[in-house]
């Protein structure tokens, strides 16, 4: 998954849940914290790190992996008009986690 897959996910999930998602929650979805370091010494920022990501060559596999499987949970219902309901309950449940 590249940097602009991310963006395109991040978009997707935003219209699914009905509001845009910032890039410090969708760090939060990828379970990124804010107190790791980074290799170079600087203090972590899980959103400056999901930013990075998406502005560059995309996550390691095992991100790239969950987003593809949040990508994955949103096929649209073209019949009911809605997207299926799992995926948008396990998202909002680790937002307000």
């Amino acid at each position: 998954m590249n940097g602009s897959e991310m963006k395109d996910v991040r978009h997707a999930l935003s219209d699914a849940i009905g509001r845009k998602l910032t890039l410090s929650e969708m760090a939060k979805l990828c379970g990124l914290k804010d107190w790791a370091r980074r290799p170079d010494g600087r203090p972590g920022n899980g959103r400056e790190t999901y930013r990075e990501w998406e502005d560059g060559d995309g996550p390691p596999g095992p991100v790239a992996m969950l987003l593809a499987l949040y990508a994955a949970g949103l096929r649209e219902n073209h019949y009911a008009g809605c997207y299926e309901t799992i995926i948008l309950d396990i998202i909002r449940e680790r937002l307000d986690a």
